[in-house]
């Protein structure tokens, strides 16, 4: 034990503590003395202060009671403020040898004046140099020790002084008054005192030597007489044994003499008496602060004097003076120091790994003794979780500790009663909500909690642990129901489909909230730990089961364990990543928005299940390899495991800095916590190279190292703290934070040692053993002696050999198995699968392949930190140490709980959007694979990356890579900040690649956001010459031209919806394709179909549904039958979901594993358009990707071009207001309409972007095209409050873009949003949003804005007509027909017809762009048949009939070709509308009167006719003076009567003059008289709304009859 002594010198300050391993503990410090918080404590309660060498006057020895005015001795506790050294007033400086002090300077000696302290395990010296001071006895050799011990397991202290090499130091001689009643003395008596100078001269001269005590003030000394104020003791002589005590509790006995002084109210000093004294027997009363009536006696001569080794002082607290008299008494008949000495090195045996390093070896048993001080309980056995503010039982904490303290030194005993403590508190309340759980703290019986879901598991553990250790097989009849409850409970209460144990966001060891509300680290409610502990728990339940005979049980619990690890592995392991998750999020999203923050859990998937063998691992080795080889990356730094990736925008460097923020801020993220080391340690040793097995990796092995001289020589003194800084101090040393001793940092340091580095795993569950060392590389050999079983030992010595006789090196193991009782039976047991015998040696060879001669010893004198790499810990991206109280704010502010941008967008926020990075990181620099035929650049955007390589490919599908490059930051022509580049010579044309970026401690292999083709789904980024992908006749293509929006009617069509149907019966080979799309020459039924039917419309432009690389489908199964026959989610997608923004879609070119096909295909769709005049509008989708954090814009700049915000619902949105991402959009706009010829764009969701970028993409745009078509969806969504939305309440701030009309599109058929809710064309309702559409959503004076509802915006949208899209049935929402069945079911075919008829009339007349869905010409319908419904009776987004009889899809974004496909057959049965349209389509695009451009020529050519419904009546019509046009009156209509305008030609050339359309809503015919027209013309009908009359009749009469739902068209030439 004397290896053990810790020798602090004088000036250095450092911590040390010590329990009594019932319910106190004494914590001080070596260069303070009696500060605030330090002392001996029981509870909250401190008894003691500290201790000190005092210098008593000759006359106060004996117990004088007058004694010496206050700070006569110098001990006045107000010398210094708290917590400062309280040393005397002219003491030498600190750091001065204190041999510079003797007592004959007549002042107290506290501990700061100590020459230097020991501390030992049986308790501390305070070694004073008193030189040649009278008051030491004579060949002390001038040192003088106080030494102080906190007994175990007796509350209590034993106090002694020594002088040199361990003499009593005697007090003087002389004093003969006897004094049992001692007090401090008053006013008067100082008075006195200081009148006096020749007593305070004798008392300056003659000392004696005396031990002192320090109470908290107010605290212990509260025992006083009555009516005099004064702390009053008593003495006592007891069978020759000394005793003071006074009321409040505290006594101290000696089997010398002595006498005490209460030198003031705090404090008393004790002194060694060896002249006659008080007789034994009782102590007499007494009176006036005196006693008398007792006879004195004489020291024996040779006897011990008190304070010595041979007599000690014990100091006794306990609830009143008589008890502690009792107590302390006993403790002096029984030589309790002896005893306690005793105990320390009995457990001190068990303590027995040996390294040949001493000071590494005395590390782990300073370890275990902390440990084992940590035990405590009187009636109950415990394990403190920490000193010193967790004194208390904790779940999660005793199980985690409870191998490495008590398992490992075989302790079984206390082992057991530890579990069984915990078992009997388990929550057997069915109605609780923690049923069937073990506490996560008990105190006592009305004091439990449970607020944990793993103190269960790890009791679980620690039971199975504990039998494989003990064989105590016993403990199972009272532990059996508290295991089965607990299986049960979580079993039907908290586990879900997936077989994850449920549990709160805080739940997990990572506890920390804000002021005891969100936490300071959130979990979800799947985390990797807790799955991992629920995975073992069950397997050691099925395995428990089957020890106690109970196989049905046991299959049960084997197989949830089964379900969790395949579950585990599917969804929290990320094979594109490496990496598994640290959490799912709740709710089912969270399975695929994964948490992938880097911290030092997943270890516990490794570590913990461990305990099984690795036949039950959880994770396969592969895996197992990459997450050690993950944490090696980003978390381990020489003094243990940080706790969150120093990348991390949450990361946190220092854990108390409260400038900046709250410590539990940073408590689990950055901070270290010392005992996460041992789940690192032993994931090494076990998923180390297996070639290398049986060494210590050399991070591990430095770990160890660097714990070791923490416990010795850093930090309080034989333990490990719970906490240290992420960052170290300026000269490189630990900052230690937390509790300063913590139970698991010391259990895992010592079962790291004995289970990974000796490698001892007993399972005598199973009989056997397992030994599986690692030494470290410095370590030559290694002995211990190993407990299990029933106080059986296991001796082994570990050697390392460099060269066998075979030529092998290893390590040779000697191991001998020691009983207690040799001659009794013992069970057969095997050492690694080798029978082992009793007392007899057993030899092994653990063959290491590669092992080298063994470097020089490290002593431990100094850090290792070699293996480690540097790192920076202040990232620029740093929140913590640049914005207070970043966290806190953070996660009030709920952003972190808002699951969109990806998993950093809210924490980096505030980094993105500050101007200091817009100056350093934005470029304009072309980004992507940039090609020539002599060198390919590659560049890519990452400011936040560590590092980034290229992989290269040999294909588009699934090739091994072919090289890795490292790219270098920064341009090589520019040095741009943020970009990575690498210039690669050569044609590399058909070569793939993608980028390996490494950022915020992941590493992601990514396609190029900037990709202009693909391989197959995306994955792999080809570097092209576009040259070569050109279709034959490519540079002779010209896309139509257009002098304004108006003159589109546009097209809506998916790619494979022209050629999916069976009626289409052109090549299978060219179904769903770019090149069946273009495909002419299919009929059906002796009808066009395909691209035939659409040539026939005469429309003007196609609008694509997407055609870029689009995520949900996957191309390598396009040929697979059954993935299209996938009623949803298989073969068909719209594709509203981007994967690559630059790259066409594979799923429609004929081979998606190459690059070019899919290119060259959609030019060529391009082009056969083109011929045919039509031009090409692309439907894009920048506004959001399904998943910001597996996009590769989101890999390549996490949290950067996504907001935090979502709006758009169908995944993450971008964030177009930031610099880069709107250069990013802008380019690759430019890129598809310069390189693939389109004439157009329609946004998706185009009001989620801000109105700065769309009209930056306009001006782009039309710098190419001056004609470009731009228009799209304007919705006002955006909430977000840091940009202006670019929807239609801006349509003015944006005149050139056009927008979706939505009044119109409701007004004409009811509201997509109610699906039996009507429109115009039902009931005549919504009459003003119908007219606000047929003007152009221009200024009109018959348009009433106030009475305009379906749209946000309804007022005029600006002075262009061109700005309306106008529409009534589109991909999104329930078809027309489908509406208008869902509206009107049970009408005939030929009312639906009509009312077809006369929606689609009513947006081709209107003003504005037209545009119409694909097959709404022949009355498209995506109703769901039954067969279908049958199938799939969970099918969602279905609007039903009101008598439910029939189902319509109105969001077919996923279902299968059957629901979505062209139905040529239906085409051939609606032929009559599909003339009727064509024709439509034609006169539209002949007359200008329907695309008027203007704000003034709409006001002066369009004017609405109000009418009077019912029988023969007068239109309401005034006449203009002088101009014989009709005028408006004030409306006089009902809600049925026919809407009626006219357009003249006045500003606006028409071979038509004027034309009159009028609207019938009712279901009855009306008649009205047409108006006159102008110049006296005549009106000739032109429709009827059943047909187009191409003779074009002249109208007899004034009259018009006007049949029912009909739209009516006449002309005046």
């Amino acid at each position: 034990m004397c290896s053990m002594h810790i020798r602090v010198e004088n000036g250095v300050n450092r911590h040390f503590a010590y329990t009594d391993r019932v319910s106190g503990y004494i914590e001080l410090e070596t260069a303070v003395a009696a500060a605030t918080g330090r002392g001996y404590f029981r509870g909250e309660r401190c008894f003691v202060s500290d201790f000190f060498v005092a210098n008593v006057p000759v006359g106060t020895a004996t117990g004088e009671p007058d004694g010496v005015p206050t700070g006569q001795h110098d001990r006045a506790p107000d010398r210094t403020p708290t917590g400062q050294h309280d040393r005397a007033p002219d003491r030498t400086p600190a750091g001065q040898p204190a041999s510079n002090r003797s007592l004959v300077d007549h002042a107290d000696l506290y501990r700061t004046n100590a020459l230097h302290t020991l501390i030992r395990p049986e308790g501390f010296s305070c070694v004073f140099d008193v030189g040649s001071s009278p008051a030491v006895a004579s060949g002390s050799g001038g040192l003088l020790s106080l030494d102080v011990s906190l007994l175990v397991g007796e509350q209590a202290f034993a106090l002694s002084l020594m002088n040199g090499v361990g003499e009593a130091a005697a007090g003087n001689t002389g004093a003969t008054d006897t004094q049992q009643g001692v007090g401090t003395a008053g006013p008067a008596r100082q008075a006195e005192w200081a009148s006096q100078p020749e007593r305070a001269s004798q008392a300056e001269t003659a000392n004696s030597t005396g031990l002192g005590i320090v109470f908290p003030a107010g605290k212990a000394q509260d025992s006083t007489r009555a009516g005099s104020g004064e702390p009053f003791w008593l003495s006592y002589r007891i069978e020759g044994i000394t005793i003071w005590q006074n009321d409040a509790g505290t006594a101290i006995a000696c089997a010398a003499p002595f006498a005490l002084e209460a030198v003031r109210a705090d404090r008393i000093v004790l002194t060694p008496i060896s002249t006659p004294t008080t007789a034994g027997g009782s102590a007499v009363e007494p009176t006036a602060g005196r006693t008398s009536g007792v006879p004195a006696e004489t020291a024996v001569a040779g006897s011990p004097t008190a304070g010595s080794a041979g007599a000690p002082w014990y100091l006794v607290f306990e609830d009143d003076g008589k008890a502690a008299r009792a107590k302390a008494l006993s403790l002096v008949k029984k030589n309790a120091l002896a005893a306690h000495n005793k105990t320390v090195a009995d457990f001190l045996s068990r303590c027995t790994s040996n390294s040949g390093n001493p000071e590494f070896d005395d590390a782990v048993r300073w370890a275990q003794f902390h440990g084992w001080m940590l035990v405590t309980g009187d009636k109950t056995r415990g394990i403190w979780a920490g000193l010193p503010w967790f004194r208390d039982n904790w779940g999660r904490d005793t199980f985690i500790a409870l191998p490495g303290i008590l398992l490992a030194s075989g302790l079984f005993d206390e082992a057991r009663a530890v579990l069984l403590g915990f078992a009997r508190h388990q929550c057997t309340d069915r109605s609780k909500p923690e049923w069937g759980r073990i506490p996560n703290r008990y105190r006592n019986d009305t004091d439990v909690i449970y607020n944990t879901a793993d103190g269960t598991l790890w009791f679980i553990r620690e039971v199975w642990e504990y039998l494989q250790y003990s064989r105590d097989m016993t403990i199972l009849d009272e532990l059996d129901p508290v295991l089965d409850l607990a299986f049960k409970a979580d079993l039907s209460l908290r586990t879900d489909s997936r077989g994850f144990l449920l549990h709160a966001d805080a739940d997990t060891w990572m506890d920390a909230r804000i002021s005891g509300n969100e936490p300071w680290s959130p979990r979800g409610d799947r985390a990797n730990d807790i799955q991992a502990l629920w995975y073992t728990a069950l397997r050691i339940g099925s395995k428990i089961a089957a020890l106690r005979g109970r196989p049905e049980q046991a299959h049960e619990r084997a197989e949830a364990a089964d379900r969790v690890r395949e579950s585990f592995n599917r969804y929290f392991w990320c094979t594109e990543r490496s990496a598994l998750a640290d959490h799912l999020p709740p709710g089912d999203q969270g399975e695929w928005l994964r948490d992938f923050s880097v911290r030092p859990n997943q270890l516990f998937a490794l570590s913990v299940p461990s305990i099984l063998g690795t036949d039950d691992a959880l994770v396969d080795p592969s895996r197992a390899a990459q997450m050690l080889e993950n944490v090696d990356r980003e978390l381990v730094s020489p003094f243990g495991l940080f706790s969150l990736c120093p990348d991390d925008p949450l990361f946190h460097p220092k854990h108390e800095n409260p400038e900046w923020h709250h410590k539990d801020a940073a408590y689990h993220n950055g901070t270290i916590w010392v005992w996460n080391s041992g789940p690192y340690v032993s994931a090494a040793c076990a998923s180390g190279d297996p070639a290398r097995s049986g060494l210590l990796p050399p991070k591990a092995a430095a770990l160890l190292r660097n714990e070791a001289r923490m416990t010795v020589a850093s930090g309080t003194l034989g333990t490990l703290s719970e906490n240290i800084h992420a960052e170290c101090d300026e000269s490189g040393e630990p900052v230690l934070s937390g509790t300063w001793s913590q139970a698991w940092s010391v259990s895992e340091f010592a079962r790291n040692v004995y289970q990974d580095v000796i490698g001892f795993h007993p399972r005598l569950a199973e009989d056997s053993i397992l030994l599986a060392p690692h030494l470290p590389a410095d370590s030559d050999f290694w002995s211990a002696d190993l407990r299990f079983g029933p106080d059986w030992k296991l001796s082994v010595r570990l050697e390392r050999v460099l060269d066998t006789a075979a030529g092998q090196a290893g390590i040779r193991c000697v191991a001998r198995w020691t009983t207690d009782n040799p001659a009794g039976p013992v069970p057969p047991l095997a050492l690694n699968g080798v029978r082992i015998v009793p007392d007899t040696e057993l030899e092994l060879f653990f063959p290491v392949s590669g092992v080298l001669q063994s470097p020089a010893k490290n002593t431990g004198r100094i850090w290792c930190t070699d293996p480690f790499p540097k790192r920076e810990l202040e990232p620029e991206w740093c929140g913590s140490v640049r914005r207070k109280d970043f966290l806190e704010r953070l996660i009030l502010s709920n952003r972190m709980n808002i699951p969109n941008g990806g998993p950093q967008a809210a924490s980096l926020e505030w980094f993105f959007d500050s101007d200091w990075f817009r100056k350093k990181y934005n470029t304009r620099l072309g980004l992507g694979a940039l090609y020539s035929r002599d060198m390919t650049v590659f560049r890519l955007w990452a400011p936040t990356a560590r590092s980034v390589s290229l992989v290269l490919y040999p294909d588009g599908n699934d090739a091994p890579p072919s090289a890795v490059v490292p790219m270098t930051a920064g341009s090589l022509r520019t040095g741009d900040p943020g970009v990575w580049e690498l210039v690669m010579q050569g044609d590399l044309h058909g070569t793939y690649y993608r980028f390996r970026v490494q950022a915020h401690g992941i590493v992601r292999d990514t396609a190029d956001p900037a990709a202009k083709t693909c391989g197959v789904n995306g994955k792999r980024s080809m570097v092209c010459d576009f040259s070569r992908t050109d279709p034959e006749g490519w540079n002779t293509v010209r896309p139509p031209e257009v002098s304004s929006a108006n003159d589109v009617v546009a097209y809506e069509v998916h790619v494979a919806d022209l050629t999916s149907s069976p009626a289409w019966n052109g090549p299978s080979a060219l179904r769903r394709t770019y090149a069946g799309a273009c495909h002419t020459g299919t009929t059906h039924r002796g009808v066009p179909t395909g691209f035939d039917h659409i040539r026939s419309l005469g429309v003007t432009h196609v609008q694509l549904l997407p055609i870029f690389d689009y995520q949900s489908v996957d191309e390598s199964r396009i040929h697979d039958p059954s993935y299209a026959a996938q009623v949803r989610g298989g073969l068909f997608n719209w594709g509203y979901d981007p994967e690559n923004y630059n790259a066409p879609e594979g799923s429609y070119a004929s081979n998606p594993s190459d690059g070019t096909v899919r290119v060259r295909e959609l030019k060529n769709l391009i082009a056969s358009c083109a011929r045919e005049g039509i031009g090409v509008i692309m439907d894009v989708v920048y506004n959001h990707v399904p998943a910001a954090q597996n996009n590769a814009l989101g890999v390549a700049v996490p949290g950067y071009y996504f907001r935090v915000d979502s709006y758009s619902g169908a995944g993450d949105d971008t964030a177009s207001e930031r610099d880069m991402f709107r250069h990013y959009m802008i380019d690759s706009l430019v890129w598809w309409l310069t390189e693939y010829k389109l004439s157009g764009f329609r946004f998706d969701l185009m009001g989620l972007h801000d109105v700065e970028t769309m009209n930056s993409v306009l001006s782009a745009l039309r710098a190419v095209k001056s004609d470009v078509l731009v228009y799209g969806e304007g919705w006002d969504m955006y909430r977000g409050g840091k940009m202006i939305g670019a929807s239609m309440i801006e349509t003015r701030k944006m005149p050139g873009i056009g927008f979706f009309n939505d009044a119109f599109r409701c007004g004409i058929k009811g509201s997509v949003f109610k699906e039996h809710e009507g429109g115009f064309i039902h009931d005549g309702s919504h009459r003003e949003s119908v007219k606000f559409g047929l003007v152009g959503t221009v200024y009109h004076s018959q348009v009433h804005g106030h009475e305009v509802d379906g749209t946000a915006n309804p007022n005029p949208w600006g002075d262009r007509t061109a700005q309306t899209v106008n529409y009534t049935e589109i991909h999104d929402n329930s078809t027309l027909f489908d509406k208008l069945v869902l509206v009107e079911p049970d009408r005939d075919d030929a009312y639906y017809t009509r009312l077809q008829k006369t929606a689609i009339g009513l947006v081709l007349f209107a003003q504005g762009m037209p545009i119409l869905h694909a097959g709404m010409e022949f009355m498209r319908t995506k109703e769901i048949p039954s067969d279908v419904l049958d199938s799939v009776p969970d099918l969602y987004d279905l609007y039903r009939t009101k008598d439910g009889t029939r189902a319509f899809s109105h969001n077919t974004y996923n279902l299968c070709d059957r629901i979505n496909a062209l139905d040529w057959n239906r085409c051939a049965d609606k032929q009559d509308l599909v003339e009727f349209v064509r024709a439509l389509i034609a006169i539209r695009k002949a007359h200008p009167l329907f695309r008027l451009r203007t704000a003034a020529e709409v006001t002066s050519s369009l004017t609405f006719i109000e009418t009077i419904p019912g029988g023969d009546h007068q239109p309401g019509v005034g006449h203009q003076p002088g101009s014989g046009r009709p005028h408006a009156v004030p409306p006089a209509h009902s809600q049925m009567s026919p809407l009626i305008w006219r357009i003249d030609s006045g500003l606006t050339v028409d071979t038509w003059q004027s034309v009159c359309l009028m609207v019938n809503p009712s279901v009855k015919a009306v008649s009205v008289k047409l108006p006159e027209c102008v110049n006296g013309g005549s009106w000739h009908l032109v429709s009827d709304g059943d047909a187009v009359y191409a003779d074009l009749p002249a109208v007899s009469g004034p009259d018009a009859r006007l049949e029912p739902k009909a739209l009516y068209l006449y002309a005046d030439f």
